[in-house]
Protein backbone atom coordinates (compact mmCIF):
# COMPACT_ATOMS: atom_id res chain seq x y z
CA UNK A 1 0.00 0.00 0.00
CA UNK A 2 1.38 3.43 -1.13
CA UNK A 3 1.50 6.09 1.92
CA UNK A 4 1.18 9.54 1.11
CA UNK A 5 3.56 11.88 3.34
CA UNK A 6 1.50 14.87 4.53
CA UNK A 7 3.32 17.98 6.07
CA UNK A 8 2.13 18.37 9.50
CA UNK A 9 1.24 22.18 7.82
CA UNK A 10 -1.09 20.59 5.18
CA UNK A 11 -2.79 18.82 8.09
CA UNK A 12 -3.82 21.05 10.50
CA UNK A 13 -5.16 23.28 7.23
CA UNK A 14 -7.22 20.49 6.78
CA UNK A 15 -8.45 19.72 9.89
CA UNK A 16 -9.46 23.43 9.89
CA UNK A 17 -6.97 24.43 13.14
CA UNK A 18 -5.04 26.95 11.72
CA UNK A 19 -5.41 28.87 8.51
CA UNK A 20 -2.55 29.17 5.87
CA UNK A 21 -2.04 32.64 6.88
CA UNK A 22 -1.23 31.45 10.17
CA UNK A 23 1.06 28.44 9.14
CA UNK A 24 2.97 31.08 6.92
CA UNK A 25 3.24 33.43 10.03
CA UNK A 26 4.61 30.40 12.14
CA UNK A 27 7.12 29.19 9.50
CA UNK A 28 8.48 33.10 9.44
CA UNK A 29 9.15 32.96 13.22
CA UNK A 30 10.28 29.48 12.80
CA UNK A 31 13.03 30.93 11.27
CA UNK A 32 14.32 32.86 14.47
CA UNK A 33 13.18 30.89 17.05
CA UNK A 34 15.40 27.85 15.58
CA UNK A 35 12.55 25.40 16.88
CA UNK A 36 10.14 22.62 15.48
CA UNK A 37 6.99 23.97 13.61
CA UNK A 38 4.66 22.20 16.09
CA UNK A 39 6.43 24.05 19.13
CA UNK A 40 6.05 27.18 17.51
CA UNK A 41 2.48 26.75 16.42
CA UNK A 42 1.58 26.23 20.32
CA UNK A 43 4.11 29.13 21.82
CA UNK A 44 2.57 31.29 19.81
CA UNK A 45 -1.28 30.31 20.72
CA UNK A 46 -2.38 28.99 17.73
CA UNK A 47 -3.03 25.40 18.64
CA UNK A 48 -2.93 24.05 21.96
CA UNK A 49 -0.37 20.42 22.60
CA UNK A 50 -3.80 18.12 22.34
CA UNK A 51 -4.57 19.66 19.11
CA UNK A 52 -0.67 18.96 17.72
CA UNK A 53 -1.08 15.22 18.99
CA UNK A 54 -4.20 14.69 17.48
CA UNK A 55 -2.52 15.67 13.92
CA UNK A 56 0.11 14.22 14.32
CA UNK A 57 -2.20 11.19 14.69
CA UNK A 58 -3.54 11.34 11.75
Amino acid sequence: MAYKYKRMGEVLIAAGLITEEQLNQAIELQKTDKRRLGTVLVSHGFINERQLMEALEM
